[in-house]
């Protein structure tokens, strides 16, 4: 009987060191639930591409406040007979047909991947003047041209849709102008 007893204690103390395989189940549902939640909530992609966005039209408001400046200057905005692209190439900022920056600016921003450009594009005339750049969120940023399209003010034939490393879907112009 006392053999009996001391089995039926070491069977139930055994049953309660460990998981039952339900309860393991159980815990990894619940895991996932909160994984699930994290994500669907916090996605860590959308804010980063949120974030680089917010970079590039901080950075096309700054170009504009030195071409405002520009314009101030000297009557008109800095001319192009096509586009500009400010790009990064070899660690440096370097611009195609490049208008004089300084003193306007003294360093020229970029778009941080390295696949991406800003386009600025004026008219001959040289009053008024667009500023391009390709936002990763498009159509789920509401400042975004035409719900993430190409904006409608992209002269297409001087400047492909794809100029700016992705579809030029965010821009900036003179105030007489519209992106």
């Amino acid at each position: 009987m006392k053999n009996k007893i001391n089995n039926l204690k070491l069977t139930m103390n055994k049953r309660k060191n460990g998981f039952t395989r339900i309860k393991f189940l159980a815990i990894l549902v619940i895991i996932a639930v909160v994984i699930f939640f994290i994500f669907s909530n916090f996605n860590p992609l959308i804010k980063i591409q949120k974030g680089n966005d917010d970079r590039r039209k901080s950075d096309l408001a700054q170009i504009q406040k030195s071409l405002d400046f520009f314009y101030k200057n000297n009557g008109k905005y800095p001319f192009s007979t096509k586009k500009y692209e400010i790009k990064r190439l070899d660690e440096t900022v370097v611009t195609r047909q490049s208008p004089s920056w300084f003193p306007y600016m003294n360093t020229v921003p970029f778009d941080l991947n390295m696949s991406k450009n800003y386009v600025y594009y004026a008219n001959p005339s040289g009053q008024s003047y667009w500023l391009y750049a390709s936002l990763d969120l498009g159509t789920k940023d509401p400042q975004a041209c035409n719900n993430g399209s190409p904006c409608k003010s992209l002269p297409i034939n001087e400047i492909p849709i794809s100029a700016c490393g992705g579809i030029c879907n965010y821009g900036v112009s003179s105030p007489n102008a519209s992106p």
